[in-house]
């Protein structure tokens, strides 16, 4: 139902609108925000700000419409600017330069959690922080159904242009839906991923490890790269006629290669905006997945022609719609490495004016995210001559010393390929005290009090422990490699079968078995995760995760679980609640079955 004054457009709304609409009326609870915000110093006359927010929301009518099922679709309803505004004004004390931190605390506090109902408001809140009487900070709050990365930067030039003059940005803009690709196109797309996707057998490896149970998003710290690394860096891509994202799309390769992937599944924040349509504020923005051939031993140029290669085939399917990509493509593991990590390099448009005479305005757009479409996200923002970076993540799939370890290794992969070298940072070797044990047992195995860590291997007298990587070097500290111990009859290097990682204090963590590790099906299952939660739940006694085939219905992950008591096994319903209390979603198998035989 449409109120006086709102308009229904005849167009239906965007693949990308409609599943984030879905997704939010599923659990109102889901963010799938974000913010920018402008510290304004200088005189500001009574309603000022509000009224170049109320111009911004009459030129952009993406940011004053709602999302409602109109006749039994999903329609856009444009309203009227005065009715759609959603505006606020906030006592936030703070001393002068304090202004980007006083707005991260204010979205901290609750702002970022606050439901949003797209049926009733547009994408867009502003909030007005007052700081002094002659400082405020004006919060853009927005939700990704209606704005994307690249409309702050129009909203910010517009809400600029509106301070010095509210009834100077001209006539109202409709909504832009660029085009997407033709049917042929999206098949071709389709059937590259359909063969490319299902050789990959275990999730990319990175650095650390993971805080499973724990939920939201956080972020490393924005740090920028050494401007000396960057010219460099921008000379050697000028040098092979490549774009400077193309050497650090070679930069990161080169660190992926490093822990160890030969190859990696990237999805990339694609702008799909035309000539007609960059001007205007909503979502032309589109993910698009890309194959990186990783190698450390690369020379430059061969790297950036494989990053170049791997993004002109990015290019070719920059507007092929990331979910009916991912509805086309059968196989659900191989859809699920499609998410695992994101790339986005957000760069301001080229004559972006953002001055006001009489104010001094400082924008911060390079601001954590409250939501993620992906497991980790770096990003990497464009601020020539020099870069910022930071990664976004999960703590479900990284935790917070692998995330800063992540984003440390990029800088010293962008300096390595800079300066053309591929030797990579310092691996650490594992060294432990050696402990008594069977002769023809090479460690003793220490279980962690948290069953959400893995156990710590200690050699036993005359033994020692080494992770090695595929160069047959030292892995990288935190990054999965082939467990070895020593012969002590030669001191030869025996290939335990075993996958393990050395912890920064050099101790060595059991990972399981190389090849039963990850189960794939549906996504990737790490089988021993799996069994040393359900084995820490008080009426277990042992657990393994395997697949099974049931009559028709195809095979299954399945944890099989021994209870403690046998007279008294714990439920299903028990033992599902316990997993999804320590582990996320697509962690957990599709079935537990309960029974007495070892």
């Amino acid at each position: 139902m449409t109120a006086v004054g709102e308009r229904v457009l005849a167009r239906p709304v965007s693949a990308a609108q409609s599943a984030l609409w879905a997704e939010q009326e599923y659990d109102p609870g889901i963010s799938s925000s974000g913010y920018f915000a402008v510290a304004i110093t200088g005189p500001l006359g009574p309603g000022r700000l509000r009224r170049a927010a109320l111009a911004v929301l009459h030129r952009h009518e993406p940011l004053r419409s709602v999302l409602r099922i109109v006749d039994g679709e999903l329609r856009q309803v444009v309203r009227d600017a005065a009715d759609a505004l959603s505006y606020d004004e906030v006592g936030a004390p703070c001393a002068a330069g304090a202004e980007r931190e006083a707005a991260a605390a204010f979205m901290a506090a609750g702002e970022n959690r606050r439901r949003w109902d797209l049926a009733a408001e547009g994408p867009v809140r502003f909030h007005e922080l007052a700081h002094a009487p002659d400082r405020r900070t004006v919060v853009f709050s927005v939700h990704h159904a209606g704005f994307d990365g690249r409309s702050k930067f129009v909203v910010a030039a517009d809400f600029a242009r509106a301070l010095t003059d509210p009834d100077g940005l001209g006539r109202p803009l409709d909504a832009a839906h660029p085009a997407d690709a033709d049917d042929e196109v999206c098949a071709e797309a389709a059937g590259f991923w359909s063969r490319a996707l299902p050789g990959v057998t275990s999730p990319l490896l990175v650095q650390g490890g993971r805080e499973p149970g724990r939920t939201g998003v956080r972020s490393t710290a924005t740090t920028p790269l050494a401007e000396r690394d960057v010219a460099a860096l921008r000379e050697l891509a000028a040098r092979s006629s490549v774009s400077t994202f193309t050497a650090l799309l070679a930069a990161l390769a080169r660190q992926l290669a490093w822990y160890g992937n030969d190859a990696a599944v990237l999805a990339v924040a694609a702008d799909v905006s035309d000539e007609t349509t960059r001007g205007t504020a909503g979502v032309q923005v589109n993910v698009v997945p890309l194959v990186l051939p990783c190698a450390a031993d690369r020379a430059p140029e061969v790297a950036l022609a494989e990053a170049d290669e791997a993004l002109a085939r990015m290019r070719r399917f920059r507007r092929v719609p990331f979910r009916r990509l991912l509805a086309e493509v059968p196989d659900k593991a191989a859809r699920r490495l499609m998410t695992q990590f994101g790339l986005s390099f957000p760069r301001p448009p080229r004559g972006l004016r953002l001055d006001v005479p009489g104010l001094e305005l400082s924008w911060d757009f390079f601001t954590a995210n409250t939501s993620a479409t992906f497991d980790k996200t770096l990003q990497v923002r464009a601020d020539w001559p020099r870069g910022l970076v930071r990664l976004d993540y999960r703590p479900q799939t990284m935790d917070a010393a692998g995330a800063e370890a992540f984003a440390a290794h990029f800088h010293e992969a962008v300096r390595s390929l800079a300066r053309s070298s591929g030797a990579p940072v310092a691996r650490g070797v594992p060294s432990a005290p050696a402990e008594e044990g069977p002769a023809a047992v090479p460690y003793v195995v220490e279980e962690a009090l948290d069953p959400l860590d893995p156990p710590v291997l200690r050699p036993v007298s005359g033994r020692a422990l080494a992770v090695l990587g595929p160069d047959g070097g030292p892995a990288h500290v935190g990054v999965p490699g082939a467990l070895f111990a020593s012969d002590p009859a030669d001191g030869s290097w025996v290939d335990t079968g075993e996958e393990a990682r050395v912890r920064p204090d050099g101790a060595v963590e059991h990972l399981g078995s190389r090849s039963a590790r990850w189960l794939r099906h549906n996504g990737f299952i790490d089988t021993p995760l799996v069994a040393r939660v359900l084995r820490a739940h008080p009426g277990v006694r042992g657990a393994r995760v395997e697949l099974r085939t049931a009559g028709n219905r195809g095979p299954a992950a399945v944890a099989v679980v021994e209870p403690a008591d046998p007279a008294r096994p714990p439920g299903v319903a028990e033992l599902r609640t316990h997993l999804r209390e320590h582990l996320d979603g697509f962690d957990l198998p599709g079935r537990i079955v309960v029974t007495t035989t070892p």
